[in-house]
Formats: structure tokens, sequence, C-alpha cells
């Protein structure tokens, strides 16, 4: 079944949805060897989300985003953001080993650093994104999965500034997720846009 032929509204059930955001909490605190918790989350219309989020979506920062756009029977996309001191913190948490043993120059170090730190928060990206893609695939029995992540550093992806600004008048079904690691003090900001049927 195509994309085009789905015309079956998408279900979000709130049961299935918590298990897909502490299966995602799980491998977070497995990959970090620190437990990670939720903070604030918010589903629907975006003038009731919370004020962190529209600082952080609205007011561009030094950062990384990782977008994942679905493939398949279901139309949407994933964006997970994370502040460039965050992004360093964590990179010699995880990267700490590969690092020290490297034998480069510092300017050598300096730019495999940066790529170490690159293809590990797509791979972040990556397993997180699995994890709801999963659960939107057995809710609504879809054949449905990620494509290859990109990076963008510090400027809001195109689709989602743009689905922002017109999300009043788009089917687009938007869930917003906190991630805390408070032992590291990382935070990750984790958003899916979906396209929904027309009503």
């Amino acid at each position: 079944m195509s994309k085009e032929e789905n015309h079956t509204p998408i279900v979000f059930q709130e049961e299935l949805f918590a298990e897909a955001t502490q299966a995602a909490l799980d491998a977070l605190s497995q990959i970090l060897q620190q437990e990670v918790s939720l903070g604030t989350y918010a589903l629907g219309k975006i003038h009731h989300w919370p004020t962190r989020w529209k600082e952080i979506y609205s007011q561009p920062r030094e950062g990384f985003w990782l977008q994942t756009n679905l493939q398949g029977e279901l139309e949407g996309h994933s964006f997970l953001w994370i502040g460039k001191e965050e992004a360093r913190q964590l990179g010699e948490k995880v990267l700490k080993n590969t690092i020290e043993n490297s034998e480069n120059t510092e300017e050598e170090q300096e730019i495999l650093n940066e790529e170490l730190l690159e293809s590990f928060l797509l791979e972040l990206d990556n397993i997180l994104s699995a994890h709801f893609i999963k659960f939107w695939a057995n809710q609504n029995q879809l054949k449905v999965y990620g494509d290859v992540p990109d990076l963008y550093k510090d400027l809001l992806p195109k689709v989602l500034e743009e689905s922002l600004a017109k999300e009043s008048k788009l089917s687009y079904q938007l869930f917003y997720l906190e991630f805390i690691c408070l032992p590291l003090e990382i935070n990750l900001e984790f958003t899916w846009l979906i396209h929904t049927s027309e009503n």
C-alpha cells in the first residue's frame, strides 16, 4: 500500500507512545551508562507547548540538529537537537577511550574529535528514531522505516521551520520530548512531525 493509497487516520495511543518513550530512555541510559529521565513533553498544537521548546526552536543557538525522514507508508520526520557544549560533554564521555588512544597531532585530533562526535550523534539519532518508527509501524500496521539521518549545525532544519510557520493549516501531528541526563548535565530535545490524513 503506497502513501497515496493510505487514507486511514494515523492512531496515536498514549499507552503505546509511552512504551516507545520508555524504550528510548532505556537505550539512552545504556549508551551513556547514566540514568536518563523524561523532562517536559507535549503533543498537539504548538501554542500549548512548554516555554523551553519555544526558546530552542525560535531562537538560533549553537548546536546540532539531526533529522530523520520517514520512508514507506507514513510520511514524517524526527528532529533531535543538542547544544554545542552539551554535545562536547557527551562526546568526551562516550568517546573518551577512542580520543585518548589516538596518536594524531593536536590539529588532526581536533578534526577527528569533531568527526567522531558527528558520527556518534547520527548513530544516536538512528537509535532513538528507530524506537518510535517501530511504534508507529506496529500500531498502524504500516511498512515504515527511517532514512539515513542528516546533520545540521546551528540552523533549524528547513522542513521543520516551514512546518512550524504553516502548522495551523496543515494536517500534522507534533510530539515533543525532552530527555534529561542529570549526572552529565545534558538535555536532548526530540521532536516528531507526522503527516496525518486530511479531515
